[in-house]
Protein backbone atom coordinates (compact mmCIF):
# COMPACT_ATOMS: atom_id res chain seq x y z
CA UNK A 1 0.00 0.00 0.00
CA UNK A 2 1.21 3.52 -0.97
CA UNK A 3 0.18 6.86 -0.22
CA UNK A 4 -1.10 7.81 -3.79
CA UNK A 5 -3.28 4.66 -3.99
CA UNK A 6 -6.99 5.74 -4.17
CA UNK A 7 -9.69 3.55 -3.24
CA UNK A 8 -11.16 2.30 -6.38
CA UNK A 9 -7.14 0.34 -6.97
CA UNK A 10 -8.91 -1.47 -4.13
CA UNK A 11 -12.73 -2.18 -4.60
CA UNK A 12 -12.77 -1.37 -8.42
CA UNK A 13 -14.81 1.20 -10.22
CA UNK A 14 -17.88 1.67 -12.57
CA UNK A 15 -16.63 1.81 -16.07
CA UNK A 16 -17.74 5.20 -17.72
CA UNK A 17 -18.21 4.60 -21.14
CA UNK A 18 -19.18 0.77 -20.74
CA UNK A 19 -21.43 1.11 -17.30
CA UNK A 20 -19.86 -2.39 -16.54
CA UNK A 21 -18.06 -2.74 -12.55
CA UNK A 22 -14.55 -3.70 -13.22
CA UNK A 23 -13.61 -5.32 -9.86
CA UNK A 24 -10.85 -4.88 -7.84
CA UNK A 25 -7.96 -7.02 -5.96
CA UNK A 26 -10.51 -6.93 -2.64
CA UNK A 27 -12.66 -9.48 -4.83
CA UNK A 28 -10.42 -12.33 -3.59
CA UNK A 29 -10.22 -15.11 -1.15
CA UNK A 30 -7.08 -14.02 0.96
CA UNK A 31 -6.12 -10.29 0.90
CA UNK A 32 -2.66 -9.43 1.92
CA UNK A 33 -2.46 -5.40 2.69
CA UNK A 34 1.10 -5.15 3.20
CA UNK A 35 2.13 -1.82 5.16
CA UNK A 36 -1.66 -0.92 5.42
CA UNK A 37 -0.26 1.81 7.57
CA UNK A 38 1.31 3.25 4.51
CA UNK A 39 -2.37 4.36 2.95
CA UNK A 40 -4.60 7.37 4.00
CA UNK A 41 -8.06 7.01 6.01
CA UNK A 42 -10.27 6.18 2.64
CA UNK A 43 -8.25 3.74 0.94
CA UNK A 44 -8.01 1.95 4.75
CA UNK A 45 -11.98 1.77 4.56
CA UNK A 46 -11.97 0.87 1.27
CA UNK A 47 -9.80 -2.38 2.83
CA UNK A 48 -11.36 -2.30 6.39
CA UNK A 49 -15.38 -1.82 5.79
CA UNK A 50 -16.01 -4.73 3.56
CA UNK A 51 -14.27 -7.18 6.11
CA UNK A 52 -17.26 -5.97 8.40
CA UNK A 53 -20.00 -5.78 5.40
CA UNK A 54 -18.88 -8.85 3.40
CA UNK A 55 -19.91 -6.56 0.53
CA UNK A 56 -19.07 -3.88 -1.63
CA UNK A 57 -21.79 -0.90 -3.28
CA UNK A 58 -20.21 1.34 -6.34
CA UNK A 59 -20.98 5.23 -6.76
CA UNK A 60 -24.06 5.01 -9.67
CA UNK A 61 -24.49 1.97 -8.74
CA UNK A 62 -27.55 0.33 -6.86
CA UNK A 63 -26.80 -3.23 -6.93
CA UNK A 64 -24.79 -4.62 -3.69
CA UNK A 65 -21.28 -6.23 -4.84
CA UNK A 66 -21.12 -9.87 -2.39
CA UNK A 67 -17.44 -11.11 -1.81
CA UNK A 68 -16.58 -14.19 -2.23
CA UNK A 69 -16.30 -16.67 0.99
CA UNK A 70 -14.15 -17.72 2.32
CA UNK A 71 -12.83 -14.42 3.22
CA UNK A 72 -9.49 -13.42 5.10
CA UNK A 73 -7.18 -10.06 5.14
CA UNK A 74 -3.83 -9.83 6.54
CA UNK A 75 -2.29 -7.06 6.84
CA UNK A 76 1.27 -5.90 8.20
CA UNK A 77 2.58 -2.46 9.36
CA UNK A 78 5.04 0.15 8.31
CA UNK A 79 6.93 -0.44 12.01
CA UNK A 80 8.23 3.43 11.68
CA UNK A 81 4.95 5.47 12.55
CA UNK A 82 6.55 8.60 13.10
CA UNK A 83 7.41 8.78 9.20
CA UNK A 84 6.30 10.33 7.27
CA UNK A 85 3.22 9.07 4.89
CA UNK A 86 2.45 6.45 7.53
CA UNK A 87 -0.66 6.82 8.90
CA UNK A 88 -1.53 5.03 12.28
CA UNK A 89 -4.43 2.67 12.50
CA UNK A 90 -7.31 4.22 14.19
CA UNK A 91 -8.75 1.86 17.71
CA UNK A 92 -11.66 1.20 15.18
CA UNK A 93 -9.51 0.16 12.11
CA UNK A 94 -7.83 -2.16 14.44
CA UNK A 95 -10.80 -3.57 16.25
CA UNK A 96 -11.32 -5.19 12.34
CA UNK A 97 -8.58 -7.86 13.11
CA UNK A 98 -9.04 -10.89 15.05
CA UNK A 99 -5.44 -10.96 16.38
CA UNK A 100 -2.39 -9.23 15.77
CA UNK A 101 1.53 -10.90 16.05
CA UNK A 102 4.71 -8.95 16.32
CA UNK A 103 7.56 -10.71 14.26
CA UNK A 104 10.58 -11.69 15.60
CA UNK A 105 13.95 -9.79 14.12
CA UNK A 106 15.41 -11.99 11.84
CA UNK A 107 19.03 -13.29 12.58
CA UNK A 108 21.96 -13.72 10.47
CA UNK A 109 21.36 -17.16 8.73
CA UNK A 110 17.30 -15.88 7.73
CA UNK A 111 18.58 -12.61 6.26
CA UNK A 112 21.17 -14.77 4.04
CA UNK A 113 18.57 -17.31 3.14
CA UNK A 114 16.08 -14.12 1.95
CA UNK A 115 19.13 -12.78 0.11
CA UNK A 116 18.86 -16.00 -2.35
CA UNK A 117 15.86 -16.92 -2.03
CA UNK A 118 14.13 -17.55 -5.29
CA UNK A 119 10.44 -16.70 -4.93
CA UNK A 120 9.30 -17.98 -8.15
CA UNK A 121 10.72 -21.50 -6.79
CA UNK A 122 9.02 -21.29 -3.68
CA UNK A 123 5.71 -20.54 -5.58
CA UNK A 124 6.18 -23.65 -7.46
CA UNK A 125 6.47 -25.90 -4.17
CA UNK A 126 3.24 -24.69 -2.78
CA UNK A 127 0.42 -26.79 -2.81
CA UNK A 128 -3.13 -26.65 -1.82
CA UNK A 129 -4.28 -28.07 1.41
CA UNK A 130 -8.18 -27.46 0.73
CA UNK A 131 -10.24 -25.90 -1.08
CA UNK A 132 -12.57 -22.78 -0.03
CA UNK A 133 -15.80 -24.77 0.64
CA UNK A 134 -13.94 -26.89 3.31
CA UNK A 135 -12.64 -24.02 4.57
CA UNK A 136 -16.00 -22.32 5.17
CA UNK A 137 -16.95 -25.88 6.51
CA UNK A 138 -14.72 -25.53 9.00
CA UNK A 139 -15.50 -21.91 9.54
CA UNK A 140 -19.16 -22.76 10.51
CA UNK A 141 -17.88 -26.22 12.54
CA UNK A 142 -16.09 -23.11 14.92
CA UNK A 143 -18.97 -21.13 14.90
CA UNK A 144 -21.26 -24.24 16.25
CA UNK A 145 -18.56 -24.78 18.61
CA UNK A 146 -18.49 -21.27 20.07
CA UNK A 147 -22.49 -21.22 20.86
CA UNK A 148 -22.43 -22.30 24.12
CA UNK A 149 -24.83 -20.49 27.00
CA UNK A 150 -23.79 -17.48 28.84
CA UNK A 151 -22.92 -19.18 32.27
CA UNK A 152 -20.04 -21.67 30.70
CA UNK A 153 -16.80 -21.41 33.12
CA UNK A 154 -14.59 -20.01 30.60
CA UNK A 155 -16.82 -17.54 28.82
CA UNK A 156 -17.32 -15.97 32.59
CA UNK A 157 -13.31 -15.92 33.07
CA UNK A 158 -13.04 -13.68 29.79
CA UNK A 159 -16.25 -11.57 30.87
CA UNK A 160 -14.70 -11.10 34.66
CA UNK A 161 -10.98 -9.96 32.20
CA UNK A 162 -13.12 -7.97 30.40
CA UNK A 163 -14.47 -6.64 33.88
CA UNK A 164 -11.31 -6.03 35.55
CA UNK A 165 -9.71 -4.32 32.63
CA UNK A 166 -12.12 -1.13 33.52
CA UNK A 167 -10.58 -1.36 36.46
CA UNK A 168 -6.98 -1.06 35.34
CA UNK A 169 -7.12 1.47 32.97
CA UNK A 170 -6.66 5.32 33.34
CA UNK A 171 -10.31 7.01 32.67
CA UNK A 172 -8.13 10.08 33.50
CA UNK A 173 -6.25 9.85 30.00
CA UNK A 174 -9.08 8.28 28.12
CA UNK A 175 -8.06 4.54 28.10
CA UNK A 176 -10.18 1.78 27.84
CA UNK A 177 -10.35 -2.21 27.69
CA UNK A 178 -11.30 -4.88 25.92
CA UNK A 179 -15.11 -4.11 24.09
CA UNK A 180 -17.74 -6.83 24.39
CA UNK A 181 -16.91 -7.09 20.59
CA UNK A 182 -13.27 -7.75 21.22
CA UNK A 183 -14.48 -10.74 24.09
CA UNK A 184 -16.79 -12.30 21.18
CA UNK A 185 -14.19 -12.06 18.68
CA UNK A 186 -11.56 -13.65 21.77
CA UNK A 187 -13.78 -16.38 22.35
CA UNK A 188 -14.13 -17.33 18.90
CA UNK A 189 -10.68 -17.76 18.04
CA UNK A 190 -9.86 -19.68 21.63
CA UNK A 191 -12.43 -22.08 19.86
CA UNK A 192 -10.66 -22.43 16.34
CA UNK A 193 -7.59 -22.77 18.74
CA UNK A 194 -9.10 -25.72 20.72
CA UNK A 195 -9.92 -27.53 17.06
CA UNK A 196 -6.80 -26.89 15.69
CA UNK A 197 -4.56 -27.78 18.86
CA UNK A 198 -7.23 -30.70 19.13
CA UNK A 199 -7.42 -29.97 22.84
CA UNK A 200 -10.11 -31.47 24.75
CA UNK A 201 -11.34 -28.20 27.33
CA UNK A 202 -10.61 -25.02 26.56
CA UNK A 203 -8.95 -23.67 30.70
CA UNK A 204 -7.68 -20.19 31.71
CA UNK A 205 -4.42 -20.80 30.74
CA UNK A 206 -5.56 -20.98 27.15
CA UNK A 207 -6.92 -17.64 27.66
CA UNK A 208 -3.84 -16.60 29.45
CA UNK A 209 -1.83 -18.02 26.56
CA UNK A 210 -3.79 -15.95 23.49
CA UNK A 211 -5.09 -12.73 25.14
CA UNK A 212 -2.14 -10.65 23.92
CA UNK A 213 -2.50 -11.23 20.40
CA UNK A 214 -6.27 -10.70 20.69
CA UNK A 215 -6.76 -7.88 23.10
CA UNK A 216 -3.24 -6.27 22.85
CA UNK A 217 -4.20 -3.80 19.56
CA UNK A 218 -7.83 -2.90 21.10
CA UNK A 219 -6.47 -2.15 24.15
CA UNK A 220 -6.79 2.13 24.15
CA UNK A 221 -3.59 2.98 25.78
CA UNK A 222 -0.95 5.94 25.37
CA UNK A 223 1.94 3.72 23.83
CA UNK A 224 2.07 -0.39 22.78
CA UNK A 225 4.32 -0.78 26.57
CA UNK A 226 1.09 0.38 28.38
CA UNK A 227 -1.05 -1.35 26.34
CA UNK A 228 0.80 -4.67 27.53
CA UNK A 229 0.81 -3.52 31.21
CA UNK A 230 -2.84 -3.17 31.29
CA UNK A 231 -3.18 -6.63 30.15
CA UNK A 232 -0.53 -7.91 32.74
CA UNK A 233 -2.47 -6.19 35.29
CA UNK A 234 -5.68 -7.45 34.38
CA UNK A 235 -3.86 -11.03 34.29
CA UNK A 236 -2.45 -10.51 37.74
CA UNK A 237 -5.87 -9.81 39.49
Amino acid sequence: FLPDLMPSDVIGFKDPETGKIVKGPIFNNLILAEELNRTPGKVKAAVLEPMQEHFVTFVDDKRIHYLPRPFFVFATLNPAEKERDVYPLTTAESNRFSMRSRLKKKDASEIAQIIVKDAAQNRESVRPVMGGEELMEIIEYVKNMSLVSSDHPLVNYIARLAREMQFVVNKDYDESGASARACRGFWLVLNAYQLIEGIEYLTPEHAQYLIRRCWHHRVIAEDEDHASYIIDETLRK
